[in-house]
């Protein structure tokens, strides 16, 4: 009996652990066997709120987007029964839709300082490129929050700590205008704009 109790506890903690994860709908909500291996494992979780982010940037560019992609749910994403799956179907749905996402960033216009003018992310930051490699570093109140380094593709910026694996960064560009560049964080889903200021 105890072993039991014990067991539930368990299997509870975990359902409770999984739900956690950040997916682009509400893993509280989690209706289908397909959502709830969603909900279950942080990486799949990820995969499908970057999907999302992805999907909805790029939907209103051309028709057959939004048919295309309920296809995809319905043919593809419904037919896995398994995690490894999911995460395969996903990583090459990403890079399908990823055609369809012209980046309005160079890394020539990444490169330099800047300073947040609205929403939530880092205060102050900046990108350098010594073309041996490529250092981030961070301000809160003007002083230093975080280094580490950076890199740039396909119009997302990955920020990895210097020293600390678990502290990254991925930041999708929403827009890039009039110098202010708006960015995403694809984990929190956080919006944050910024202006160049060197």
């Amino acid at each position: 009996m105890i072993r039991l109790i014990y067991f539930l506890n368990f299997c509870t903690l975990l359902f409770t652990v999984g739900y956690a994860h950040s997916a682009s709908f509400d893993c509280n909500k989690a209706s289908t066997r397909t959502e709830h291996l969603i909900c279950s494992d942080e990486d799949l979780s990820l995969l499908d709120s970057k999907l999302g982010l992805l999907f909805g940037s790029i939907k209103d560019k051309t028709k057959t987007l939004i048919g295309g992609q309920r296809k995809w749910l319905a043919d593809k994403r419904a037919a896995c029964q398994s995690i490894d799956c999911l995460k395969n179907v996903y990583a090459q749905r990403i890079k399908e839709l990823k055609k369809f996402d012209g980046c309005p960033l160079t890394l020539s216009n990444l490169v330099g300082s800047w300073v947040r003018k609205q929403g939530d992310g880092f205060e102050e930051m900046a990108f350098t490129d010594d073309k041996i490699n490529k250092y981030f570093t961070s301000w809160i109140h003007h002083q230093p929050e975080m280094t580490g380094f950076w890199d740039y593709s396909q119009c997302e910026i990955n920020i990895k700590h210097s020293t600390e694996e678990k502290i990254q960064f991925e930041l999708k560009v929403k827009a890039f205008s009039k110098g202010l560049l708006t960015l995403v964080d694809t984990d929190s889903g956080n919006v944050a704009s910024y202006r160049k200021t060197k």
